[in-house]
């Protein structure tokens, strides 16, 4: 669910921060010069960065989902799942062993996506399957056979596929599918501004809608090169599909326009550009070559309210946090007031894996 983050805290202890049993800060030095940074101190726990300047500012980084999974199993890993009730516990633990309010730790950067199991290799699917986003051609990456990842960069988010199940050598087949915003006005219309709002059902909803905008994006094809009889016109216009320098020829860039978004050129390049991709999804659907995108965006909705669903473990976890003091971090005030309680009740876990397995059949 919520991975990296990076934030700004206020309102925070000195002394208790320095003192922390848990951290140790130094300061860096210029390794050619040997001179000290004075003016910055770092301390590092758990895969968490902390960060202080001029003993006024203090910044902090690091993998909420790693922290977990250090603090729970022992092991710096996130390709397993970290539910909301992880979520709470990993914020509280944060808050309690350092002395952080979480409605004064501002978040300037967020991670967030699934990891999902599927029936099909994704470094096989990353490679041969997914042509581009939004007209942009993929950069790819590999990690000395240890790992598989696919990235697009835009202005204000990156989005991130990596094949999880090759980066931990694990049995079965995981792909990671994950936004990182960049700027937070990409995500500041869900209502998450602090750490605390990430304990938010309401909010958190509103990060997996554009997690399904963003994946509507990608343009995935089935097969490349299908034993299928195609006429004439539609083997032409899908053999043009499958190639990204196709689509990136053909999408306008407002900057290469005069007059920009404005420019009536830039508009008619724009149309055609909406009006092939339409033309070309539907040749994949009439030839049932779409069928990966659309069991694959049904499965990270689906991955997404489970995680959301997830409230067998998280009674203990929330009735510590009925202590915090008045003012402070209270999850429970949050799930209380939450439209969506009701939907976060499970009957079956079961359902879900259920759910899972019927999508899997229905499309292969």
């Amino acid at each position: 669910m919520i991975d990296y983050f990076k934030a700004e805290v206020k309102g925070f202890n000195l002394s208790d921060l320095l003192t922390n049993e848990h951290l140790n800060f130094i300061a860096p030095y210029n390794t050619k010069t040997g001179e000290i940074f004075e003016n910055k101190k770092i301390a590092e726990y758990y895969g968490l960065k902390f960060e202080l300047f001029n003993n006024q500012y203090l910044w902090l980084k690091g993998s909420l989902h790693k922290y977990w999974s250090v603090i729970n199993t022992g092991h710096l890993t996130n390709y397993d799942d970290f539910s909301i009730s992880d979520l709470i516990q990993v914020i509280h633990d944060i808050s309690k062993k350092f002395n952080l309010d979480p409605n004064k730790i501002y978040l300037h950067g967020l991670e967030f996506g699934v990891n999902i199991k599927v029936p099909f290799i994704p470094r096989k699917f990353l490679k041969e399957n997914l042509i581009n986003y939004k007209g942009k051609s993929k950069r790819t990456e590999e990690f000395n056979g240890k790992g598989y990842l696919v990235e697009f960069e835009r202005s204000n988010y990156y989005i991130k596929i990596y094949d999880k199940s090759l980066q931990y050598l694990l049995q079965w087949n995981i792909l990671r599918f994950e936004i990182k915003a960049r700027k937070m006005e990409f995500i500041h219309k869900s209502g998450i501004v602090t750490l605390t709002d990430l304990c938010d059902i309401s909010k958190l909803k509103e990060l997996e809608k554009i997690l399904g905008s963003v994946f509507d994006g990608l343009l995935v094809c089935d097969d490349l090169y299908p034993e299928i009889k195609m006429g004439p016109k539609d083997k032409q216009i899908f053999t043009q599909g499958i190639n990204p320098s196709y689509w990136e020829k053909l999408k306008p860039d407002s900057k290469d326009f005069i007059k920009g978004n404005s420019d009536e050129n830039y508009k008619r390049q724009r149309k055609r550009y909406y009006r092939q991709l339409n033309v070309f999804n539907k040749i994949l659907a009439k030839y049932k070559l779409d069928t990966k995108k659309t069991l694959l965006s049904k499965m990270i909705q689906i991955k997404w309210e489970e995680l959301l669903l997830d409230f067998g473990k998280i009674g203990d976890k929330l009735t510590d946090l009925l202590t915090t003091k008045k003012g402070q971090f209270n999850p429970l005030n949050i799930l209380s007031d939450c439209p969506h309680k009701d939907d976060c009740i499970i009957e079956d876990k079961k359902r879900i894996q259920e759910i899972f397995n019927n999508l899997i059949h229905e499309y292969w």
